[in-house]
Formats: structure tokens, C-alpha cells, sequence
């Protein structure tokens, strides 16, 4: 029994071509996707070591700008330096950033950096009032164990800022969260002027990216699989043309030879009769 025969031929050709460019369509997209999944973890991973850089960056130019402020107010004609700090204190504490961040200005007055029980006085630090004029030590621990006014000021002896990462109590939960800080020291006054934004703040962001980088990755893998269908779809209905076309066809062929056949039998017939008849 044959497999392949005039009346099944274009139901074959349907079969094999949705078959072939069905599964090209299949490997394309599997590999289509599998490696724009890729990309998007490669996408995610460097916007996330792109935006930690640049909230390092936000902290030390937001620090730079209240130091500017400070040597610029330093130029007027206030003779009274203890005056001129008392201002500043005042206008650090009414500093505020975004909204729903807790985020603050805050400083210490050092007086000894070398560390040690007493190293600084806490003049500034609006989650803290309670400490705020009373004398600090580099021995105090996180909520992780870290002594991280030990590290900060370390790096404050070696290159004059630091950027520091702790466990600290959040204001507006009161929760202990992760913190990253950027101490800068101004030496005309003593002073470590510091601002930190919490980890979870940060992460609340990326995340917030993320889910756009999905969305975008989502509609883009969507619009590239229908494309493909549209394709099949337009592969299969051509095909079914050409298959009718190829059932014409071969209808007319055995229709024609049905024809001539007929006509050589009455050929035959006729050429028989006169050999008779002779």
C-alpha cells in the first residue's frame, strides 16, 4: 500500500509543512525566549549595581551641598563661630528628603580621633534626639554586633569619608533595617557630617524596576509569539491554496486522461471494424 498517492498528496504537503515550520516556530521562540529571559537577569543585575552606585553618589553630593552651604554661611560677617555652628545645627534639623523616606542629616562633633568611649558629641540626629548633645563611643555595637563607628571613623582618619553599612532602628517603622551611610569630615569644625538611606528603601525601588522590566520583557515575548502564529497561520492558509491548486490539477490530469483514453478505445474500436470489414 502505497503511503503517498494522487488523492492523499495535498493532505501530505499540509501535514508536512505545518509540521517543519510549526516546529521552526517552536525552537525560535523556546530559544527567543530562554535567551530574552536571559538578558532581562543580566538587566536587572547591573541596573541593581547601577542604582546602589548611584544612591553612593546621591548621598556624598548631598553632603557636599550642606558642606557648600556651611562655607558659605562661614563668609558672613558673623564673628561669633559658636553662633554660626548653633545656626547650622538649626538649619540640619529642619533638612528633610523624600517623602515616606527616612533619610536625615546627622553629626558628630569629634573629640577624639582616635576613637574611644568618649570620641565624639552627637549634635545633630532627628531619630535619635534623646542622645543628641550627650558623648558617644566607637564600642558601640549594632543590632548585628558591628561596631560600625569604629569602621566609620577609621576611614575617616585614612581618607576623610566613609561609606558605612549598619543595622539601625528606621523611624517611620521602628524596625531595625540595613543602612548605608556617607560620613564626610569637615575639619575647619571638627565635624562628621553623615546621611544614610535604608536597604529596604532601596530594594523597594529595584523592585518597583523590576516589575517594569517584567511587564516590558512580558508584552515583548507576547507580541513576538503572535507575530510567529500570524506567520503559521498565513504559512497554513497558503499552503491550503496550494494544495487545492494541486487537487485541480490533478483532477484535470485524470479527467484528460479519462479523455484520451476513451478516444483510443474508440480509436481501437473503429480500426477493429474495418480490419473486418476488409
Amino acid at each position: 500500500m502505497k503511503f503517498i498517492t494522487e488523492k492523499n498528496i495535498s493532505k501530505i504537503i499540509i501535514y508536512l509543512f505545518v509540521l517543519i515550520l510549526g516546529s521552526m516556530i517552536f525552537l525560535i521562540s523556546y530559544f527567543y525566549i530562554k535567551n530574552a529571559n536571559d538578558d532581562f537577569d543580566i538587566e536587572v543585575r547591573k541596573f541593581v549595581e547601577s542604582y546602589y552606585d548611584d544612591q553612593k553618589r546621591l548621598l556624598k553630593k548631598e553632603i557636599d551641598i550642606i558642606i557648600d552651604v556651611i562655607k558659605y554661611n562661614a563668609t558672613k560677617s558673623i564673628d561669633n563661630v559658636d553662633v554660626l555652628k548653633s545656626e547650622t545645627i538649626g538649619l540640619l534639623n529642619n533638612i528633610t528628603f523624600k517623602e515616606k523616606r527616612s533619610n536625615y542629616i546627622f553629626v558628630y562633633e569629634i573629640l577624639n580621633i582616635n576613637g574611644g568611649k568618649d570620641f565624639a558629641k552627637l549634635l545633630v540626629n532627628p531619630n535619635r534626639g534623646d542622645l543628641v548633645g550627650t558623648k558617644i563611643s566607637t564600642d558601640y555595637k549594632d543590632f548585628d554586633g558591628k561596631k560600625f563607628r569604629e569602621d566609620f571613623l577609621n576611614e575617616i582618619r585614612l581618607y576623610g569619608e566613609s561609606y558605612t553599612q549598619y543595622a539601625y532602628t528606621k523611624i517611620s517603622s521602628g524596625k531595625i533595617n540595613q543602612k548605608l551611610s556617607y560620613f564626610k569630615y569637615y575639619p575647619e569644625w571638627n565635624w562628621v557630617i553623615a546621611v544614610g538611606v535604608y536597604l529596604d528603601d532601596i530594594e523597594y525601588d529595584i523592585a518597583i524596576k523590576k516589575k517594569e522590566l517584567h511587564q516590558r520583557l512580558k508584552r515583548q515575548i507576547v507580541q513576538t509569539v503572535l507575530l510567529f502564529l500570524l506567520f503559521l497561520s498565513i504559512g497554513i492558509f497558503i499552503t491550503i491554496i496550494v494544495s487545492d491548486r494541486i487537487d485541480e490539477f490533478f483532477k484535470e490530469y485524470r479527467a484528460k486522461v479519462k479523455l484520451k483514453s476513451h478516444a483510443l478505445q474508440e480509436l481501437n474500436e473503429t480500426l477493429e471494424k474495418r480490419v473486418e470489414v476488409e
